[in-house]
């Protein structure tokens, strides 16, 4: 089923709202009714829908309306925001929104915890190069710190773009020389939004894991505060996948042989301007050096663990041509479908 069938199911949306138990013939009201609940909503492909409240066929996009009687009328919210007042429309739309949120949340975490296996399968095949990436990065900042985050700070200033600056000479008349900056981008490293994470990959890991213990602790009628709860989890593990995914997309590329090697030379220049005249420098080569702490066997994973989270939840059933999420939240949602 996917997210508009359960809607369906759930009697928040319809396609045929002709069809609705006690629907009033097309006839205006005149008179403002006692009370009024929003629903649910409605679309139509094919037509313009009457509204009982200006009288005219005028929304392919509205609501219905349950009035105190058990009676349902049909509108748009531009006209129930006239005919109802400002304060009633928000009030009833707010309510339309939150009980579509709870229904979202029920669908979401009902179809993660029917196929959390992809994401417990992935965590025990790349648990290892996780922890590989967060204690490698750990002991090569603490064995050298400061070349190590000098290379870091420039690769975040340049998202990605490891770049070299240096002052070029240019003759000008009268035997004047003109003095300029120029600055070259040596090589680029992919996802540096990773530096942040980099020693805490294994722990961004762990809000995974917590998920997944989570939903598979889920109790067999869960309520709708435990559903919201896990929904909310849910957004945080994907942020957390993110950041590992970006961890180790950024550790396999700074570690490609070529690049490497760039990185190091770079390292080592910078290394000599430090140093400035003193006599007999030895290189470090810091490339080699850092390769044995990180080791080798890294790999960019077939899919990625927020792909393998996402798998799970309704974003491969719901286009932006059904009912998304995002568009029930969003607070003008109810003047859009006027």
């Amino acid at each position: 089923m996917d997210f508009r069938s359960f809607l369906h199911s759930e009697r928040l949306f319809t396609e045929n709202p002709y069809d609705q138990e006690g629907i009033l013939f097309k006839e205006k009201l005149v008179h403002r009714p006692d009370s009024v609940i929003f629903d649910n909503f409605y679309r139509s492909k094919n037509e313009k829908i009457y509204c009982h409240i200006c009288g005219g066929h005028r929304h392919r996009n509205g609501i219905t309306g349950l009035l105190g009687d058990g009676s349902r009328i049909l509108f748009g919210s531009s006209c129930a925001k006239d005919f109802f007042g400002p304060e009633v429309e928000k009030l009833c739309a707010g309510n339309l929104r939150h009980r579509t949120k709870r229904a979202y949340d029920r669908f979401l975490i009902t179809s993660i915890s029917n196929s959390i296996e992809p994401v417990e399968r992935w965590m025990t095949s790349y648990r290892g190069l996780i922890i590989k990436v967060d204690i490698g990065w750990t002991d090569i900042l603490i064995k050298y710190e400061k070349p190590v985050e000098e290379v870091l700070k420039n690769l975040t200033r340049g998202n990605g773009r490891l770049s070299e600056s240096k002052v070029v000479s240019i003759g000008g008349g009268a035997g004047k020389t003109h003095k300029y900056e120029q600055h070259e981008i040596l090589t680029f490293i992919s996802s540096a939004e990773a530096i942040t994470y980099l020693k805490r990959a294994a722990q961004r890991a762990t809000l995974v894991d917590a998920f997944i213990a989570a939903i598979r602790s889920m109790k067999t009628q869960p309520n709708d505060q435990i559903f919201a709860n896990l929904a909310g989890m849910y957004r945080k593990t994907l942020d957390a996948a993110e950041d590992v995914d970006r961890c180790i997309r950024f550790t396999v590329d700074f570690f490609q042989p070529d690049k490497l090697e760039i990185i190091s030379e770079w390292m080592e220049r910078r290394r000599s301007v430090r140093l400035g005249d003193m006599p007999e420098v030895t290189k470090q080569n810091l490339g080699p050096k850092m390769r044995k702490i990180m080791g080798f066997g890294l790999e960019n994973p077939q899919i990625s663990l927020s792909e393998a989270l996402k798998s799970t939840d309704i974003l491969t059933k719901i286009s932006r041509r059904q009912i998304s999420t995002q568009d029930w939240e969003k607070t003008g949602l109810l003047d859009e479908m006027g």
